[in-house]
């Protein structure tokens, strides 16, 4: 699996180590349409749980007057970025493919949107209208990140309910990222287990 940056690798090496055998983690899936690109960080696909897609955000990452800032190489030492528009896009995006796949036909599936800054520290106080704190995985969470995912699905209110494992869902991740045929969830009526299906990352396999 390849990361775009080493705050990615970090925080995704972390999650894979806490994360139970039959989860998914796809890094760096590119969704284009005629709106334009956008990727998401990591696409967590957890049986029975749902699916959360993380923005993640390398360096001391503030939150200043309602703006979130990031470490920059400029005269001012920092840029504004908006890590919350960018997961929901993101999810959106993940979202809109299922609905536009012609194998798929479980409507909307459990769906959340979260943070990761593997290099910050959030105030004890912490708090943010677009950024509840339990959507938010900080370097202390560092060692608890399956939990707080699954907490974060398990909590979610007006969302669907979760995949459970009496179905069977494969994904396919190709090697390119430009294009929706980078990714590929295909759904069986069969009541097999997800053990007789195989996920491929990257040209690497795994089971689902």
């Amino acid at each position: 699996m390849s990361f775009a940056t080493y705050s990615e690798r970090k925080f995704a090496e972390a999650l894979a180590q806490q994360l139970p055998d039959n989860v998914v983690v796809i890094a760096n899936q590119r969704f284009t349409d005629r709106d334009g690109d956008r990727e998401a960080d990591l696409i967590v696909m957890w049986p029975d749980f749902g699916i959360a897609v993380i923005e993640v955000k390398g360096g001391l990452i503030h939150r200043i007057d309602g703006q979130w800032r990031q470490p920059w190489r400029n005269a001012r030492g920092w840029k504004p970025i908006n890590p919350v528009e960018q997961a929901l896009k993101a999810k959106y995006a993940l979202r809109d493919y299922l609905h536009q796949h012609p194998r798929w036909s479980r409507g909307n599936p459990r769906l959340i949107h979260m943070l990761g800054l593997p290099a910050t520290r959030l105030d004890d106080d912490f708090h943010a209208p677009d950024a509840p704190r339990w959507l938010v995985m900080d370097r202390t969470d560092l060692p608890y990140l399956a939990d707080r995912i699954a907490s974060a699905l398990r909590n979610v209110q007006g969302q669907p309910r979760a995949p459970t494992r009496t179905s069977t869902y494969c994904w396919t991740v190709s090697p390119a990222r430009r294009s929706h045929s980078g990714i590929c969830w295909t759904v069986s009526s069969s009541a097999r287990t997800p053990a007789n299906c195989s996920v491929r990352i990257r040209g690497e396999s795994s089971t689902w």
